[in-house]
């Protein structure tokens, strides 16, 4: 999905400084204790909800043109993206400590 940003905004640095945090915060996860056991289909959105949480604050920081109620919308879809973060990691750290 970040990849192909820089498809949509050609000529823009933002993209691709994007991909490369995105790609640093999947590694991060990756190696993190929350993916110690094989992944199941719920579990791979530990990986997506991260980068759509980056790109949604790269499009807020790099488009100062944006109208007031669209930069509005985003930041209420940042708000909404850091509490399924922040959700879904409890839920994995409870059932991996839950197991043990």
């Amino acid at each position: 999905m970040v990849y192909w940003l820089r498809f949509d905004f050609p000529g823009e640095k933002w993209p691709q400084r994007v991909f490369w945090v995105s790609l640093l915060v999947n590694i991060g996860v990756l190696f993190s204790p929350l993916v110690d056991r094989p992944a199941s289909r719920g579990e791979l959105a530990l990986f997506l909800l991260p980068d759509g949480f980056v790109v949604l604050i790269a499009m807020i920081a790099h488009n100062q043109a944006l109208a007031r109620s669209v930069r509005a919308q985003l930041i209420a879809t940042v708000v909404v993206f850091t509490a399924a973060c922040a959700a879904l990691l409890a839920l994995v750290i409870l059932q991996s400590s839950a197991s043990t």
